[in-house]
């Protein structure tokens, strides 16, 4: 009988515990949820804000602490934010090379603008603003210079404020935009055939572009690409490498001297190793002869001394009485 009362009991405990479980199931709390992609962007956007304004605060803190010691220079800052607010930077993205001619904040002001562009659909992009990062990746300015500059043909030089070549004029079957044109094309049918474009110099990528497979595997093999001369890079590049190559004469014979110098200690080194004896030079040895008449000198004195302590002591012990222990 006690044992069918525990069983009914436990019945009825699991039978008033289950719709508790069934409920929880359906309903998870607010902090056991994932978060979904309208919550993430939200987040993103928030931490996004915080960190401008950030900046913000940053950059007017710095420009109040320079306002003190310097206080034209704050108003210069000034006009040149009202300067980019009605800036147009398209006549600089139509000619690329008049980007170098820039202050700062304004080529920093058309990157950003540029970057802005690009974070949405390129399809909707003009061509200018394509050729525009393109340049600025590759063109010939910088630690590129003496590239072959694309730009040179349809565009006004940099130091000219005159166009060579009005724009309605440019041609538009030019090396660029067939490079484009090219790239937004499907890669499923294209055939092997020898480049007709011009690539930076510095790129080993053959043009066209060579799909192998669209769908590789943990077993397909990857290639390196070939490294390629810098001499070959410009006629630029080959003279700073001859410059390389060549050294200054007095140079030449300090590092000369150096090798010879270690080479000879080397070979000391490696008899005395050998050997086990140590080599011995006369200046060394006069030092070591000094060193050792000086210590004995010392020797003789501090002999001498505690000589002629003990003789006096025992001449002040002489001339006691045979009492002197009694009277002690």
């Amino acid at each position: 009988m006690n044992t069918l009362k525990i069983r009914s009991i436990g019945l009825r405990n699991f039978s008033s515990i289950s719709p508790i479980l069934n409920n929880t199931n359906n309903k998870v709390p607010l902090h056991l949820q994932k978060p979904t992609k309208k919550l993430l962007g939200e987040k993103r956007k928030q931490n996004e804000i915080l960190r401008n304004e950030r900046n913000k605060l940053a950059k007017q803190s710095l420009k109040d602490i320079v306002s003190i010691f310097s206080p034209n220079a704050s108003n210069d800052e000034e006009d040149e934010e009202l300067d980019l607010k009605n800036y147009d930077p398209l006549p600089i993205i139509e000619n690329p090379p008049s980007f170098l001619n820039l202050s700062y904040n304004k080529q920093v002001f058309i990157i950003n603008f540029i970057e802005d562009k690009f974070k949405k659909n390129w399809k909707v992009l003009n061509k200018d603003f394509k050729r525009f990062n393109y340049w600025l990746s590759y063109g010939s300015y910088g630690p590129r210079e003496g590239f072959p500059d694309f730009y040179k043909d349809y565009l006004y030089d940099i130091n000219s404020k005159e166009r060579s070549i009005p724009r309605k004029e440019i041609v538009e079957d030019n090396e660029l935009t067939n490079l484009i044109k090219k790239q937004q094309q499907p890669t499923k049918n294209v055939k092997i055939q020898k480049p007709d474009i011009n690539a930076p110099i510095d790129l080993p990528f053959k043009l066209p572009p060579i799909i192998s497979n669209t769908k590789p595997k943990s077993t397909t093999i990857v290639t390196k690409l070939p490294d390629l001369d810098p001499r070959s890079f410009g006629e630029l590049r080959l003279e700073q490498y001859k410059k390389d190559r060549k050294m200054n004469p007095y140079n030449k014979f300090i590092l000369i001297l150096l090798v010879l110098l270690s080479i000879l200690n080397f070979k000391r080194d490696r008899k005395v190793n050998l050997t086990n004896i140590a080599p011995e030079y006369d200046w060394d040895n006069e030092k070591i002869e000094n060193k050792i008449t000086n210590e004995k000198e010392l020797l003789s004195e501090k002999l001498l001394a505690s000589i002629q302590s003990s003789a006096e002591k025992t001449n002040n012990n002489s001339g006691r009485k045979w009492y002197y222990l009694f009277l002690k």
